[in-house]
């Protein structure tokens, strides 16, 4: 049995009852059954697009697609010496979306494999923050993890990580 409407809705249990891609319902409704008053759907959007009504508040399928990560760096990658110096670091992401805009992209979480003191880093933009080049004598490398979260117009997101490494030595370098 093909899928009735219902099944062509957006994530309904997130609230969201916008029609996704591809659904029947889209232009599938009738013109003279919208009032004349209503030009806006719900949402704002133009009540009719394309030539006939969609069936529902809202007008347009619903984008469910996160944007793609290509790349997300760090620069410096590598902090020498360990000198307890805070050093500004600037991440570069590289992401697209279908819509054929640029996602926003934000520094949503940093972590260190050697614990958390609060002065060890801090974010000081979206794609900016500070890092402590220190590590503790006794382990190997400490390792900044940071991740980036990437968010489209309709809200889908995606999220990557990068590292910041303060070595133990040069050695391997």
């Amino acid at each position: 049995m093909a899928p009735g409407p219902r099944a062509a809705l957006g994530p309904a249990a997130a609230g969201d009852y916008r029609l996704r891609e591809g659904s029947d319902c889209i232009n599938a409704g009738s013109n003279a059954a919208v009032p004349p008053d209503v030009t806006i759907d719900i949402a704002g959007a133009p009540r009719i697009q394309d030539t006939t009504v969609d069936m529902g508040a809202y007008e347009g399928a619903v984008d469910v697609t996160p944007p793609t990560i290509n790349r997300i760096s760090a620069t410096p990658d590598l902090l020498w010496p360990p000198n307890n110096k805070m050093v500004p670091v600037k991440i570069t992401v590289d992401a697209t979306d279908n819509d054929g805009l640029v996602p926003t992209s934000r520094i949503v979480n940093v972590q260190c494999n050697e614990g958390y003191v609060p002065d060890w880093w801090k974010v000081t933009g979206d794609l900016t923050l500070d890092v402590r080049a220190a590590r503790h004598g006794f382990n190997a490398d400490r390792v900044y993890t940071i991740t980036i979260e990437c968010r489209d117009t309709t809200g889908n997101v995606a999220t990557g990580t990068t590292t910041v490494t303060v070595p133990h030595d040069q050695r391997k370098r």
